[in-house]
């Protein structure tokens, strides 16, 4: 049984049993029964899972799990021991369910490695290689160890189960099965939980890697070192070995230029075509069968295959749209439900079977959770975060099964020992989901009431940006703002340097009753220059774009489509900042500059899309006024001729022309979030930011005691509209004065941002200043407003003039043609925690009457 679990150095059991199959339907056998059995065994086991599926996620169980328990049910536990037969479905492994599933099982390996490979963050692994390793080293290190010492405990349970090689192989075998992680699973798992796209979440994936990648070698080296039997040499296996490394280079060196001739061939289009797609696929499987051929696992071979993978054209955003819904509901299913399928729970009835599981159970999630606690605190981490990377790493799979299946075939153990690691391997799959979820559901509660704003991130993290568009305009504009947002390129700010931006790009489509089918299902195949629908022609545009913007800059960007109503995109864009948890939220203004360089009109729609976003999201947001900076990015495109961008990078920001930026900062938590902001503009080697503080020459009277000072607690009447309560002035002038010291310390000091002070005593002076900016700078950057205390006054009934709130004054100011002709403006909002803002609510699926004042927010 254990030889036709997955392939190992020996004869590849699988394709052998498969040909077997082959063989035998060849020689008369009911083929169709056969094809009748699979595909009932199939449609069973992923209906179950979506079921179980149903059910489970309502308490926060990610779909692995789901998918274990729908393979116990399917395999031997429950309906293999059925006193009656179904027909066509045949449970136990004497009628060969386990040859199909297994050979399935394979096949689904390799196409979900690809795609792990194809999506995985390739720049943050690199950087972060040393503290994977770290981790990833102290829970294999702990879990060896704790599995030696525990060998006297368990061994003797198991004793007369075990062969002559006694318990020294055993214990080394032992060891080698708790040291070692699925990644698939935890990559999976990452997912479900919505961590895939976290600091701390990539850094479980990159150590699940690397733990995965070293037991793989480890195997390599046993298939090596085995002894030599009659039928294969040492020399043959070395000669194999070489063969397999020449295949794989080879493969991977043919992906890039064959990926490149696709997306030439397919350049009038928005992607490839099925028969397209079905041969690359194909030629991933071929390649990782022949590994499989060869005596060794396919999973880093298709791995390899997906890593070098190009991200960019219509080839790469065909398999990944293509495989991802088949990967997540068809395969996974299968491969993870494979585990469940092997498993017969029945055992745990003998008193041993269940004493040993319950001790590797607990041996194994000791060492784990120990060894990775101690690695986060090595590298910097929290304890709390140490326990869910133990909990998640003390996952099982493929590797597993490889190790228990040579012991077994060497006789290291035997059928008892097989079945307990298969049923703790099992378990230790069903705990770390659960408990994992238990914890981050705890940590995102805490963090609820925490702010996410852009003041408190260092200025060398991480920028996690979703930029969303409408239309290909929108998306010009927005990946001029990612450029410069990124000093990725180098320059001569070398301690700034190569820091990391995630940039992903939200396409949203405005569903309506007249084109819903056709925009959701329907997809136009242009080969004669026929005009395709506006939807698809836009994305096809998007898309063209940001490959261009890629490949010219060195961001990778993330292609994301949502379909919905105005009434409810926002719900789309504030699920996808969640999902990907970004740092900040920038979205279109609803109005457009027109040829004669006015503002146009504008869509209501836009704007109440806006205006839920600013009030819901779970991070800081902008509102983009594009008054110019989409006109750097051209694209000229023909029939059957390839598209061609010049995207900012080399137009806009070029060495011959400085990006000039100019930040208005008069306080409150919106300003310091664009000052922050701006302190990231700042990092590019061709921008130049100048950030103007606003200071009163006067303190009001309306803004404290009638002896000039600023009291701790006053009621402001800002712009003489809404009363607004406003509470700690003192904490508030404490947090812009500390704020600015550290900005001016470490930019302004540093001489990469110019720093300027305008004394103004009332609305009409600040007016008089910013109009005098007219012309000079191609970029505004103001904070949407919240501003309390003397700097109220700066402001004071200019509201009464705003035609678009959710800008603010200021922004409203800025973004009006009659005041400023030439220059873009970004307009942004700290987050708001959630005590501050309510929460989002169900009467957010319409704009809710609201008033939106320089001194704050009041609801009516």
């Amino acid at each position: 049984m254990a030889d036709n679990l997955f392939v190992t150095p020996a004869p590849p059991s699988i394709l052998h049993s498969a040909l077997a199959d082959i063989c035998k339907q060849q020689r008369g056998e009911k083929t169709l029964s056969g094809l009748i059995t699979i595909a009932a065994e199939l449609t069973l086991l992923i209906s179950l899972s979506h079921i179980i599926h149903f059910f489970l996620r309502r308490l926060g169980q990610p779909s692995v799990v789901s998918q274990m328990l729908a393979g116990v049910v399917v395999g031997k536990s429950v309906l293999g021991h059925l006193p009656f037969t179904i027909p066509y479905i045949q449970f136990t492994s004497d009628h060969g369910v386990d040859e199909h599933l297994t050979s399935l099982a394979t096949i689904s390996r390799i196409l979900f490695m690809f795609l792990v490979g194809l999506e995985l963050d390739v720049p943050y692994v690199l950087r972060n290689a040393r503290r994977a390793a770290v981790i990833s080293s102290c829970g294999a290190v702990a879990c060896s160890v704790l599995g030696l010492a525990s060998t006297p405990l368990v061994y003797p349970l198991v004793a007369n189960d075990s062969a002559a090689l006694g318990r020294y192989l055993f214990a080394v075998a032992l060891s080698l099965v708790l040291s070692s992680t699925a990644s698939p699973i935890v990559i999976r798992l990452a997912a479900e939980l919505k961590l895939a796209a976290t600091e701390s979440g990539r850094l479980l994936v990159a150590a699940a890697l690397v733990n995965d990648a070293a037991c793989l070698l480890v195997v390599a080296l046993l298939g090596v070192f085995e002894p030599a039997g009659e039928n294969v040499t040492a020399k043959e296996k070395v000669w194999t070995a070489a063969r397999l490394g020449a295949l794989i280079g080879g493969s991977a060196a043919a992906v890039r230029p064959g990926v490149r001739w696709l997306n030439k061939r397919n350049a009038h289009r928005g992607e490839i075509s099925g028969t397209e797609l079905a041969g690359v696929l194909a030629c991933v499987v071929a390649v990782s069968t022949v590994a499989e051929l060869m005596g060794y696992n396919s999973s880093m071979a298709s791995f390899l295959m997906g890593l070098v993978f190009p991200r960019t054209g219509a080839t790469a955003r065909t398999v990944v749209a293509k495989l991802s819904y088949s990967v997540r509901n068809l395969v996974l299913p299968v491969y993870f439900g494979y585990a469940g399928v092997q498993t017969d729970v029945t055992t745990l009835r003998r008193w041993e079977v269940a004493a040993a599981v319950t001790g590797l159970v607990v041996v194994g999630t000791a060492g784990k959770v120990g060894g990775s606690v101690a690695g986060a605190r090595l590298i910097g981490m929290t304890t709390k975060a140490g326990i869910v990377f133990g909990l998640l790493l003390n996952v099982k799979g493929h590797v597993d099964l490889i190790l228990m299946s040579l012991a077994t075939k060497y006789g290291i153990w035997g059928e008892r020992t097989y079945m307990a690691l298969l049923l703790t391997v099992l378990l230790n799959n069903i705990m770390a989901g659960p408990a994992a979820a238990y914890l981050i559901r705890r940590e995102r509660r805490a963090q609820r009431y925490r702010s996410m704003g852009l003041e408190w991130l260092q200025p060398e993290s991480e920028l996690r940006v979703l930029a969303c568009v409408h239309t290909p305009a929108d998306a010009t504009a927005m990946l001029n703002l990612l450029e410069i947002s990124s000093a990725a390129t180098g320059g001569s700010h070398h301690a700034y340097r190569g820091y990391p931006l995630a940039a992903y790009l939200l396409h949203l489509v405005h569903l309506t009753r007249h084109h819903a089918t056709d925009m959701l299902y329907r997809q136009d195949v242009d080969y004669d220059g026929h005009q395709l629908d506006p939807v698809h022609d836009a994305a096809r545009q998007i898309g063209f774009a940001a490959d261009a913007f890629a490949d010219q800059t060195g961001i990778p960007v993330h292609q994301i489509t949502a379909v919905s109503p105005f009434d409810t995109m926002h719900r789309d864009v504030c699920n996808a900042a969640q999902d990907v948890w970004s740092s900040l939220v920038i979205l279109p203004f609803h109005r457009r500059l027109r040829l004669d360089g006015r503002m146009g009109v504008g869509k209501d729609g836009v704007q109440l899309l806006n205006r839920c976003v600013l009030r819901d999201a779970p991070c800081s947001v902008a509102v983009l006024v594009d008054r110019g900076m989409s006109s750097h990015l051209s694209s000229t495109s023909t029939a059957g001729s390839n598209p061609s961008f010049s995207v900012a990078g080399s137009s806009m920001c070029s060495a011959q022309e400085m990006h000039h930026v100019a930040v208005v900062f008069f306080g409150g938590p919106d300003d310091r979030e664009a000052v922050a902001f701006s302190g990231r503009l700042a990092m590019h080697p061709n921008v130049s930011v100048t950030v103007f503080r606003f200071v009163a020459v006067r303190v009001g009277a309306e803004a404290g005691s009638g002896d000039g000072s600023v009291s701790s607690t006053a009621t402001l009447r800002v712009g003489d509209e809404v009363p607004v309560e406003v509470k700690g002035l003192e904490e508030e002038a404490a947090a812009d004065e500390e704020f600015m010291a550290d900005f001016y310390t470490s930019f302004v000091a540093a001489g990469t941002v110019t720093y300027a002070e305008r004394l103004v005593g009332d609305a009409r002076e600040t007016v008089e200043a910013l109009a005098a900016m007219d012309g000079k700078y191609s970029l505004y950057v103001v904070g949407k407003g919240r501003r309390i205390g003397a700097v109220a006054t700066l402001t004071k009934g200019m509201a009464e003039w705003v035609e678009c709130p959710e800008i603010g004054s200021i922004g409203d100011l800025l973004a009006s043609s009659d005041f400023i002709t030439v220059g873009s403006v970004l307009v942004v909002q700290q987050h708001r925690v959630a005590e501050e803002r309510g929460g989002p609510t169900e009467e957010s699926t319409s704009l809710r009457e609201e008033e939106l004042v320089d001194g704050g927010r009041s609801w009516r």
